[in-house]
């Protein structure tokens, strides 16, 4: 029974759906006519327009802030303004990063000039110069050597003038305080200290205080006057350098004791003389004597110390000049043998980090000099 309601059902849906096709095929076969409508082409706005509902957001939102800190100079943006990736927003002052670049492209400049300059073969020019250079030292040492000798010449002169008027200068002061010339019945020098008064308190103790300084110094110049002679008898103009010089400065420290024994035997009888004066006593004329002979002793003295002075810094001055042309000497020959023998492989390299260097400082200076331009990263709007 269901088997054949369904068959019956079919053919209904059958019939149906075959009606349906023969109508559409009769509504449909008629002819349309075309029709076409002209018109003028002419400039216009074609409007379009969308609308919705919803929440608009970036897709790609930055803040743009410098690595470094300064003055504004320049803005070149507005906000809501559509701009391109690398647009310039804000430019700082960069006075002081300009010149760290411009620095830094000097220094680069200079150290492949001396990579280019170190490189290049030696001319025969600079090689004559130096070696007429390393000559011009030798005969600087040569001449330093000459001065030396000629200073030990000098100075061998200068202790032979000393010694004709040193025994004179130490006979006179023997003579002024040891002799009995004033009163024959006790030496001069207690002679002078018994002319100072007992009742004026302290006068006759400064006067013995006086005779016993210049005793000392007295005493001491006689020996080193002594041992000074006897070296001078031993030493002759053949000597070897050492011992002129050392006669040198043994006879310029033996006069300049003597000067100061001269200096306090003068203030001695200075004193004695004053306290005469004071009591208005009789100044005996061998006091007068005595001062200008002690006056003539200095005078002599000083002129032999300047002398022997003079020609001590000439042989110091001649030795710094020695010791200075030696080590230009020693410079200038090795720089010689440098040069014949060509660039230094270690040299090239050295220069070559060196570029390498200032490279990396100019690159680092340049950056630095970018960070004070404050560009957009990429398109959108401020």
């Amino acid at each position: 029974m269901i088997k054949k309601r369904k068959i019956t059902f079919g053919v209904i849906i059958f019939v149906i759906a075959l009606g349906g096709y023969f109508l559409f095929q009769k509504l449909t076969s008629g002819t349309a006519k075309i029709r076409y409508v002209l018109g003028a082409a002419e400039k216009g706005t074609i409007a379009a327009s969308i609308s919705g509902t919803g929440q608009v957001s970036a897709s790609n939102q930055i803040d743009v802030k410098p690595k470094i800190s300064g003055d504004a100079i320049f803005v070149g943006v507005k906000i809501g303004q559509e701009i391109k990736a690398g647009t310039l927003i804000v430019q700082l002052n960069a006075k002081d990063a300009q010149k760290s670049v411009r620095d830094a492209e000097a220094n680069l400049l200079a150290a492949r000039l001396s990579f280019e300059k170190l490189i290049q073969p030696t001319d025969q020019l600079t090689i004559l110069q130096l070696e007429n250079s390393l000559l011009d030292a030798k005969e600087s040492k040569q001449k330093s050597e000459d001065d030396i000798i000629k200073a030990h010449e000098d100075g061998f002169n200068t202790i032979s003038d000393a010694f004709l008027d040193l025994p004179s200068i130490m006979t006179g002061m023997d003579d002024i305080f040891f002799d009995k010339t004033i009163d024959k019945t006790q030496e001069n020098k207690t002679w002078y200290i018994n002319q100072t008064s007992l009742e004026i308190e302290g006068e006759r103790d400064r006067a013995i205080r006086y005779g016993n300084d210049f005793y000392e110094i007295y005493k001491k110049s006689r020996d080193s006057y002594a041992k000074n002679l006897d070296d001078y008898k031993i030493i002759s103009r053949a000597s070897d350098a050492h011992s002129i010089e050392s006669l040198i400065m043994e006879t310029y420290d033996t006069i300049k004791v003597i000067s100061d024994a001269v200096k306090s035997a003068k203030n001695f009888i200075d004193f004695i003389q004053d306290t005469m004066e004071q009591r208005d006593a009789q100044i005996p004329s061998a006091i007068t004597t005595h001062q200008s002979s002690l006056d003539s002793f200095t005078g002599t003295a000083n002129t032999h110390i300047a002398s022997l002075l003079s020609v001590k810094r000439a042989i110091e001055a001649s030795k710094n000049a020695m010791v200075g042309a030696d080590r230009i000497i020693a410079e200038r020959e090795e720089s010689l043998e440098k040069m014949k023998a060509g660039v230094d492989p270690l040299d090239i390299q050295s220069q070559k980090i060196t570029i390498t260097q200032r490279e990396n400082a100019l690159l680092d200076a340049r950056e630095k000099y970018a960070d004070y331009s404050i560009r957009a990263p990429f398109e959108g709007v401020i």
